[in-house]
């Protein structure tokens, strides 16, 4: 990790150092062609020219080839920023629910960044070129040192205004895809009684049409006040130069390097000014990324205790809500021992799955406190926490990959191949997988093979209980299975109650319910304790009343 940082530091280094020196070699043509004007010509020398020429030529070799070098720079040191933050980001998508900054700055390597990029480090440059002008004399200093500073104005209000309008943009290019896909799905509905004609007549393709507008406007309103603002520079710089030449403050040469220079200034401002959607998109992936990584940097920064838990689960006040007025959940205490089966009962809504998914670490942010043992799960390595806890989800979403990586976590090369046989054969489905075409090399997930719900729905049953965990927590995880996989499932949460493993399931079914040690009714949000399990009926487990 440290090496990693020490690269990144090094070629961030190189890449600026690299950079002084093409932007100082820039200097070589205005200043060749004072000379030309102020010596040569005056002197008359032939030998001075070609001398002057070929120091100048010298130089430019130079020029070409570290700018050649610094070309494809941006690019790599991106590459190994991304590559060192790829478990961080992907690990903060997870949590947050949104994969937009890791896509954004994948597609950000395949795109031509290098421009933008260069262009930003150049205009860090530019007090070098007012040191200059200002040595050729102090009006080009402040007169090209004034229109940067305004051009740098107008690139902030750029990204604010074009920004706002761009976030108008997208939510109404995502409301009139989101229609176009209603129709499309909803076709024969509207169809039917032909009021597919009221239903066009909503205001979305509108509204979608004068938000380009706007910002259509507002871009090319930006690029006029660039152009006028070049213009105003072009204009004004050689009028001063003149001024001062027939004054005799400056010489022909000085006027001549001066001029060079300053429209120098200019051009990475253009780019950046040109380019606003990259440079905006490379400012919010900065913003962004700034804030994924402190997040990741606290979580890694928590202790790992050197025990091993041993089972104990404590739910302290806790509650989620939206917005902060409506609660999911409330003011909810759970205390489990060791070893214990614990059902999670009631009706569709009641937050059932809300709190095991608090409980497993998975949920939205929750006020509260989850003890494991007497460790606050805020408050430890979740790499050390998350090695002891399996959980089954609600749905059969899974990241896509082999049958073998899914059930053993996705721990490539590290993976114990006897385990996974052994809990494949436990959850019944070893001799299903040897079946398939490619046995457990079998791709399975969300863009896998098919394969029968109530096989994957084994398959991660299996994963959960591959690493022998301390804790298991099941959300529904019976949902698919057929009566064979229910007498599995069943055997399963009482072999795993024996090894002393502390299992909390969510289910809807009497006969898993008889097999708790406790019963947590949720009944909007709240949660009763039930140490009886003998008088539940049916319409209790289901939330009826």
């Amino acid at each position: 990790m440290n090496k990693i940082h020490h690269t990144i530091k090094v070629s961030v280094a190189l890449l600026l150092g690299i950079s002084l020196v093409t932007n100082t070699s820039l200097l070589v043509i205005p200043l060749f062609s004072l000379q030309i004007f102020d010596r040569v010509l005056g002197s008359g020398s032939f030998e001075t020219l070609y001398m002057l020429l070929a120091a100048a030529a010298i130089v430019g070799l130079f020029h070409c080839y570290f700018e050649y070098r610094r070309q494809y720079l941006p690019t790599q040191v991106l590459k190994l920023i991304f590559s060192h933050s790829q478990k961080s980001l992907i690990n903060s998508s997870c949590k947050v629910g949104d994969s937009f900054i890791y896509k954004d700055l994948s597609k950000l390597l395949s795109s031509n960044i290098n421009s933008v990029l260069l262009a930003a480090i150049d205009a860090c440059f530019c007090p070098l070129f007012l040191v200059v002008l200002y040595l050729l004399h102090p009006a080009f200093a402040a007169l090209v040192g004034g229109a940067n500073i305004l051009l740098l104005l107008v690139f902030l209000y750029q990204q604010k205004s074009l920004g706002d309008s761009q976030e108008i943009l997208k939510k109404d290019q995502t409301k009139h895809f989101q229609s176009m896909d209603e129709l499309l799905r909803g076709a024969k509905f509207l169809r039917a009684d032909n009021r597919i004609v009221n239903w066009a007549n909503n205001n979305i393709a509108n509204n979608l049409n004068e938000s380009v507008l706007v910002s259509k406007t507002k871009e090319n309103g930006f690029k006029c006040l660039f152009q006028f603002i070049k213009w105003a520079l072009q204009l004004s710089l050689p009028t001063i130069g003149g001024i001062l030449l027939l004054n005799n403050d400056i010489t022909t040469g000085t006027l001549l390097a001066a001029l060079i220079i300053g429209y120098r200034g200019l051009i990475p401002f253009e780019v950046l000014l040109g380019q606003w959607q990259l440079s905006a998109r490379l400012i919010d992936i900065y913003k962004r990324f700034k804030i994924y990584q402190k997040a990741n940097q606290n979580s890694a920064n928590k202790p790992m205790p050197l025990t091993i838990l041993e089972g104990q689960l404590k739910v302290e006040t806790l509650s989620i809500s939206i917005d902060g007025y409506r609660e999911l959940l409330c003011n909810v205490n759970v205390n489990i021992n060791r070893g214990e089966a614990i059902a999670i009962i009631g009706a569709n809504g009641s937050g059932k799955t809300l709190l095991i998914d608090a409980m497993a670490g998975v949920s939205v942010k929750y006020e509260g406190n989850v003890y494991f043992d007497e460790y606050n799960r805020e408050n430890v390595n979740e790499q050390w926490l998350g090695s002891q806890i399996g959980y089954v989800p609600q749905n059969l979403l899974v990241a896509t990959d082999t049958i073998q990586q899914i059930i053993a976590h996705y721990l490539q090369g590290e993976l114990n191949p006897q385990r996974v046989v052994e809990v494949a054969e436990q959850l019944g489905i070893h001799k299903f997988i040897l079946s398939l075409r490619n046995g457990y090399d079998t791709t399975v997930g969300l863009h896998g093979e098919s394969i029968p719900p109530g096989i994957l729905q084994r398959i991660i049953i299996a994963s959960a209980i591959y690493g022998n965990p301390k804790y298991l927590f099941f959300d529904e995880a019976d949902a698919f299975l057929d009566q064979e996989g229910q007498q599995i499932f069943k055997r399963l949460i009482l072999s795993m109650k024996d090894q002393g493993c502390t299992v909390i399931y969510s289910t809807q079914k009497r006969s898993l319910v008889d097999l708790a040690d406790g019963v947590i009714l949720m009944d909007k949000g709240k949660a009763c304790n039930a140490a009886e399990i003998d008088g539940l009926n049916l319409s209790v487990i289901r939330g009826g009343a």
